[in-house]
């Protein structure tokens, strides 16, 4: 998934530097997503060998080994980023599909209306988790 959402990304920056428009407020949006999932996948990568150590801890097919509470500690550390990173990653791609309806429904009023319904409604209505 980090080659698919580099492709993307990339392909919709070069797209956005060939045609001559200017940057626009969805593409900072898109960006920020893209460094949000970045650090989110990199974060999995690295605690990926402490959670297949736990694992087999776990499943008692490795011995009790001195570092295993620095290990739980880490894992906790790693997981509460990744879980911020996770939602501030769907806002920023909620946020920048929004930008982009926005600007192309530019001048049609009731269009307008109901985007800000569709703005006030995402904002208001969330996981409760």
């Amino acid at each position: 998934m980090m080659i698919l959402a580099s492709l993307l990304t990339a392909a919709r920056l070069i797209v956005s530097v060939i045609r001559p428009k200017k940057f626009q407020w969805e593409d900072g949006w898109l960006l920020a997503g893209y460094a949000f999932f970045m650090t989110i996948a990199i974060l999995y990568q690295i605690v990926a060998p402490t959670m297949f150590r736990l694992e087999a801890l776990g499943k008692g097919e490795i011995e009790l080994y001195p570092t295993v509470a620095e290990d739980g500690l880490f894992i906790q550390k790693i997981f509460f980023v990744v879980t911020s990173g996770l939602w501030f990653t769907l806002w920023c791609v909620k946020a920048s599909l929004l930008a982009l309806y926005k600007r192309l429904m530019t001048g049609v009023k009731t269009y307008i209306i109901m985007w800000w319904v569709v703005v006030g409604i995402s904002f208001v209505v969330r996981d409760p988790a």
